[in-house]
């Protein structure tokens, strides 16, 4: 089987953060309503992992793949005898390891990523056909090694009462195909019209990260990768993912989803036709 050198990423990336207890404690909790899932491989991993020690601490069988010979590899094998993958890939390297985690239509998976990671190449066929998921962490701080010092915003750290160094990382969030188990998307924020609206073309409206998006709407509208905090497929259909798009003046703009609503629901919000 193909292996990935998690250590590129420490070494070339910087791309070696460890999860908390906490994170990984909330953000599992709604898997062991699933009974069939007795078996759990962790791929990027060590036996000190809070990933691994989760999967111990409620009595399912683990198998990990961390550091070896003193390297810090993944052999991602197991996968005929693991029911679910649980994980913290380096984000570096997602790409990668998602197609691993999707070869043969792939094996059900909770993994930790951020909202770059969720526009990676290969995602996109699966959001519009609403085989994944994204929730939101409430905890989003990971423990760094020391030496990450130079390389981030030092506003961004702190200690804990262990004295390791901790990094926020505020685009965190949980990626999933278990579609209808996994935690609702969150609430919209209360609706303000753009202060600027930008237009893809004369009928698509883009919204900034900063923008709030109406509840429902007419039509396709662009968004930005923030927006999929709040998407639901029950109500909305991502129809497009614009990598590179430009405005009407020509200008280029930042990644964007196209969805649209529902009939239902915009019928139910008023929208119309």
């Amino acid at each position: 089987m193909r292996k990935i050198d998690l250590n590129k990423a420490r070494k070339n990336k910087r791309d070696d953060f460890y999860t908390q207890r906490c994170t990984v404690d909330e953000g599992l909790a709604w898997l062991l309503n699933i009974p069939s899932f007795k078996r759990v491989y962790c791929p990027c991993d060590t036996g000190k992992s809070a990933f691994v020690n989760w999967a111990l601490d409620h009595d399912y069988e683990v198998r990990f793949s961390g550091e070896e010979d003193g390297g810090y590899e993944a052999h991602w094998r197991d996968r005929e005898w693991a029911d679910v993958v649980v994980t913290n890939p380096p984000f570096s390297l997602f790409r990668d390891f998602y197609k691993w985690l999707r070869v043969e239509d792939g094996l059900p998976f909770v993994v930790l990523s951020n909202l770059n990671t969720l526009c990676t190449k290969g995602l996109e066929q699966d959001w519009i056909e609403k085989r994944i998921r994204s929730f939101v962490p409430t905890f989003k701080w990971f423990s760094i090694p020391a030496h990450y010092e130079n390389y981030y915003p030092t506003t961004h750290y702190k200690f804990n009462k262990a004295g390791e160094k901790m990094f926020q990382v505020p685009g965190a969030r949980w990626l999933t195909d278990l579609t209808n188990e996994c935690p609702r998307p969150l609430r919209p924020k209360p609706w303000r019209p753009c202060c600027a609206p930008i237009l893809l073309d004369d009928k698509t409206v883009s919204y900034g990260a900063k923008d709030s998006v109406p509840e429902a709407w007419r039509g396709e509208i662009a968004v930005t990768p923030t927006w999929i905090d709040y998407y639901d497929p029950d109500k909305h259909d991502i129809t497009k993912w614009d990598n590179n798009p430009k405005d009407m003046d020509g200008n280029w703009v930042y990644k964007r989803y196209r969805v649209r609503c529902q009939d239902w629901w915009r019928e139910k919000c008023g929208c119309g036709g």
